[in-house]
């Protein structure tokens, strides 16, 4: 998922009113739902701040080579990881963003 297309998804996405209610209800894409839930991908994280996976994994708390690892699915981060993870990028990088989508 693009750091962009969550923006774009939620804006593009369908809406449907309840007349009686006044009650406004949103289909969202699967992309802009993804986006809800998962938040944006480490990698994504990265490329949008400019910075090198040397540098992301010294502020993690990590060798550079675990950072590459979890980047490309090869492992999972622990959870106190993950949630250095989630902190370090304000929330952005959810742990949710480590796994794959059902």
């Amino acid at each position: 998922v693009h750091p962009l297309s969550c923006i774009v998804s939620g804006i593009t996405a369908h809406a449907i009113r309840r007349v009686k209610r006044k009650t406004l209800f949103f289909m969202l894409t699967d992309s802009a739902a993804r986006c809800l839930i998962v938040g944006m991908t480490l990698k994504e994280w990265l490329l949008r701040e400019n910075l090198t996976q040397e540098a992301a994994a010294k502020r993690i708390g990590v060798h550079e080579i675990t950072l590459n690892r979890w980047i490309n699915g090869r492992i999972t981060p622990r959870r106190a990881q993950m949630a250095r993870v989630e902190e370090i990028t304000g929330g952005e990088v959810k742990p949710a963003s480590f796994f794959e989508p059902a």
